[in-house]
């Protein structure tokens, strides 16, 4: 019974801690699959005095993916109606040549401000519409709420951390006299503390197999479906199969980490 109270007290906290990583792994996903829809549903206008050649603007700027033209005639349809022909077609004539701007990818606001600085330097192009202002405003919060999430789980991390390298003391306490024996032996250092290493290789284990089994059955869960489908997220973004070696690469990181310290500051 002892030895499974001190088995849980150091898988909880690494518990804890993985399930914290595989939040951000998953929000991490669903911020970039957020950014590509808007990079798609984004669009920046221009207006150039001749015809551009789409292929060769999209080219010689960073971050564009492409240029589509706006068809006059389906610009002109929307006030013609009581113009008289001969107006409408001097109106066409006058009119410059429209493009929508479509990226490659969601943009920061220095790289925005790039792509439009590069649009502008361009003699052919007389006029710019980025919607600057509601891009940023979009992003800015996107990136917020990121910030603000992964401080939270790196917090929650830390305080985890700080319960595994408890944990791992109360067991070298518990082994000290078998450590101190294989010491008087001449063992290596390494070999001294590898029963520490291997209970908490242990729980590693244990701990990445429960959180990559949550998060593998919650995503084909009917109430997180339903949650996800008002957002219209993928369910398959919360976990993927190379998260689970992601995890228990990390819990053996945070293990031995926490094992090498607990050694280092017995041995001063």
């Amino acid at each position: 019974m002892k030895s499974i109270k001190s088995h849980i007290s150091l898988l909880l906290p690494l518990l804890t801690i993985l399930f914290g990583l595989q939040f951000v792994l998953s929000f991490d996903r669903i911020v970039s699959f957020f950014e590509k829809r808007l990079a798609h549903q984004y669009t920046m206008v221009i207006a150039a005095k001749v015809e551009l050649d789409t292929q060769e603007v999209a080219k010689s700027i960073k971050f564009i993916d492409k240029l589509e033209p706006i068809s006059k005639e389906s610009i002109i349809s929307r006030f013609s109606q009581n113009l008289l022909p001969d107006l409408v077609k001097n109106i066409e004539k006058d009119l410059p040549f429209f493009y929508t701007v479509k990226l490659e990818h969601f943009l920061g606001s220095s790289e925005l401000d790039s792509v439009i600085k590069d649009l502008v330097k361009n003699s052919d192009i007389v006029n710019v519409e980025s919607f600057k202002a509601n891009h940023n405003q979009i992003y800015e919060l996107l990136k917020l709420v990121q910030f603000a999430f992964e401080l939270f789980v790196g917090v929650l991390t830390l305080i985890s951390f700080m319960l595994v390298y408890k944990q791992i003391v109360v067991w070298e306490l518990e082994h000290s006299e078998r450590m101190h024996i294989m010491a008087l032996f001449g063992a290596p250092l390494m070999l001294q503390s590898g029963v520490l290493f291997k209970l908490g290789f242990i729980d590693a284990i244990l701990a990445a197999i429960t959180i990559s089994a949550l998060f593998y059955f919650a995503k084909d869960t009917q109430s997180v479906l339903d949650a996800l489908m008002i957002l219209d997220i993928d369910a398959q973004l919360l976990f993927v199969s190379s998260d689970f070696f992601l995890l228990l690469g990390f819990a053996f990181a945070t293990v031995f980490l926490a094992v090498s310290l607990v050694i280092l500051n017995s041995k001063e």
